[in-house]
């Protein structure tokens, strides 16, 4: 974690339970939110990424990243896993967090053709996700519009600082 820090790399976390048939787990997990906070607490300079919405406690979540300027929420997995969770998690998070501490869209597959399926579950998850928050006057037309570019892939190429790293890339020796 120091070392991250001192680089300016974010943390990733998983939260949640595991895949699998038997969840033995589900105790434990009902104390990520309390080692989340403790995480944020004890490295407030580190930049954390809770992966998977915490599910499926996820309402402590929402909660964490609006407290805490070095939470954020990442929603890998969870579009396959539970699209009614995500879709609620999402509209939650966009009205009670910043929206640039989400990042709805993810992976961490071992096989790459898992993504494709995934990304369009994902998109219609947020698509139905931001039409409702315009349908109960959350958010107007254009506002739901503004957040899709960010929401898709602005939030984490800023996050994770892409273009700096791109450039650093670029004038590798190897290219």
């Amino acid at each position: 974690v120091d070392q991250a820090t001192e680089h300016r790399l974010p943390v990733k976390i998983h939260t949640g339970y595991l895949a699998g048939q038997r969840l033995n787990q589900l105790r434990r997990i009902k104390q990520h939110a309390s080692d989340i906070i403790e995480l944020c607490n004890k490295a407030p300079a580190t930049s954390w990424v809770f992966l998977h919405m915490n599910y499926p406690n996820w309402q402590d979540l929402i909660a964490i990243v609006k407290k805490y300027p070095n939470a954020h929420a990442e929603m890998s997995w969870v579009w396959a896993l539970d699209p009614a969770a995500a879709r609620d998690f999402l509209k939650r998070a966009l009205i009670a967090a910043p929206a640039n501490k989400i990042f709805p869209f993810g992976g961490d597959y071992s096989v790459v053709e898992c993504v494709l399926g995934h990304a369009a579950m994902a998109r219609r998850g947020m698509a139905r996700a931001l039409e409702e928050l315009v349908q109960e006057a959350w958010l107007s037309e254009a506002e739901a519009g503004d957040l899709i570019e960010p929401l898709m892939r602005g939030n984490a190429a800023q996050f994770f600082r892409l273009e700096e790293k791109q450039r650093y890339l670029s004038q590798a020796p190897w290219l």
